[in-house]
């Protein structure tokens, strides 16, 4: 990745002075966008609105508002997680399942969707599919034993006591699992690029979850994201997060060398050379990422001949 260009971020989010400037990126591979964002409602805003509405308990708003986020970024988890909740709220239990599944499958750590994927089968009368939700839950904590996440122990005791009887199935799911303490954006991401920098990949994934969770979809914090997942191996995920990026900000050359580069992993070289192509008409004059993409392009060509 380089120092110089983990420097040039940090430097950039301490020169950043609102949390509308963190949103609109800048600088580096992590966040430097070549072109202008899509047209229409701002997701940013309509998630703060959606989660500011489940705090009110105004589930219908809460839906209209995810909505808009869902369109722009239909495989985010945390945006699927709190439609569920939403249609939950509202007693749509049938759709509340289809969210929180997709939560589950676009990130299987979203233990609240677990918790209220079970609370909704309750609702619904499905006891073993809550069973099942509570299960994945309880093979989770075992897993993790003694370092298990605060919320992933939360979400399996009060599944298991609604499961139980012994506590109301109440649903949505208490809002204590809902709305954790927040981390400040600027100083969060700053954190996750220094552990990038030094090569901690999974720490650096759960600080970048944490903040998207704050601050709702955002294109540098999901392209260090997939840059982080592809380091560890999960291509996957990687692309799914590179996709989400550029759904969002469709000049971010970062998010651009950063596919072509999985591309070049995966020796899938017409994509790769793809994503070069599109850094040629995003900066004419040269820039980086450009650079970046086209050595490792190279790298590849030459080692095969």
């Amino acid at each position: 990745m380089g120092l110089f260009r983990i420097v040039s971020a940090i430097i950039i989010m301490i020169a950043l002075a609102t949390p509308a400037a963190f949103a609109a990126g800048g600088g580096s591979s992590g966040g430097s966008s070549g072109g202008a964002a899509p047209s229409g409602p701002d997701p940013n805003k309509a998630y703060a609105d959606g989660v500011a509405a489940l705090q009110a308990g105004d589930y219908r708003k809460a839906e209209r508002q995810f909505k808009t986020v869902l369109g722009a970024v239909p495989k985010n988890p945390e945006a699927n997680y709190y439609m569920g909740v939403a249609k939950a709220g509202n007693g749509k239990h049938d759709d509340a399942v289809k969210y929180l599944e997709r939560a589950i499958k676009y990130d299987d750590y979203q233990y609240g969707a677990y918790d209220q994927l079970g609370r909704s089968y309750i609702a619904l009368g499905k006891k073993a599919e809550a069973q099942q939700a509570l299960d994945a839950l309880n093979a989770k904590a075992q897993a993790c034993g003694d370092t298990c996440a605060p919320a992933l122990i939360t979400a399996r005791d009060g599944l298991k006591a609604a499961v139980e009887g012994s506590a109301p199935a109440a649903a949505p799911a208490p809002q204590s699992l809902l709305f954790a303490p927040r981390p400040e954006p600027r100083a969060a991401y700053m954190d996750a690029v220094a552990l990038i920098n030094g090569g901690r990949f999974e720490e650096a994934i759960a600080g970048l979850k944490t903040l998207g969770a704050a601050i709702g979809p955002n294109a540098d914090v999901l392209n260090y994201l997939g840059y982080s997942s592809r380091k560890l191996g999960r291509f996957s995920e990687a692309l799914a997060y590179y996709e989400q990026a550029l759904a969002l900000d469709p000049g971010h050359r970062g998010a651009h060398e950063y596919l072509g580069e999985l591309f070049v992993e995966l020796r899938q070289m017409d994509k790769a050379r793809a994503q070069l192509a599109t850094l040629d008409r995003l900066c004419p004059y040269g820039c980086t990422e450009r650079e970046m993409l086209a050595d490792r392009i190279e790298a590849v060509v030459v080692g095969a001949n």
